[in-house]
């Protein structure tokens, strides 16, 4: 076989591959995401994930549309948030991605939704996140 009829063949084998269903894996590591659901009687929570996988939290919104979650503490020099603060009908989700071996705590305050800067939150959760090789 000569070099032109190799390349044909690797190059039909890249595009016949690419032709698949869309992965379930994310991260730079290739891994399923690891997640996180947060549950009202347990507002302490741990987790340990390996360098370039994606940390999903959902926090369910029990509280009603008067009310917004927010995240208030992050290292990102060992998460860094890969998708900003979304709420949807019943629940919040943000998504974070490892960086380097550490750990984080990640908190997350609840508050009224026409609240100033200076509102108490109403409810709080808390993951320690450690990020290992």
């Amino acid at each position: 076989m000569n070099v032109r009829g190799l390349l044909f063949w690797v190059g039909l084998g890249v595009i016949l591959g690419g032709c698949g269903a869309p992965s379930t894996e994310t991260g730079r590591n290739g891994s399923p995401p690891v997640v996180v659901t947060l549950k009202p009687d347990e507002p302490q929570s741990a987790v340990t994930v390996h360098i370039g996988d994606e940390l999903r939290v959902v926090i369910p919104n029990d509280r009603g549309p008067g009310f917004v979650w927010q995240l208030v503490t992050n290292d990102p020099r060992a998460l860094r948030q890969s998708t900003k603060v979304a709420a949807k009908a019943e629940t919040t989700s943000v998504a974070f991605i490892a960086q380097r071996p550490s750990r984080s705590y990640l908190r997350f305050v609840c508050i009224p939704a026409n609240g100033g800067k200076e509102t108490e939150f109403v409810e709080a959760y808390q993951i320690a996140v450690t990020v290992r090789l």
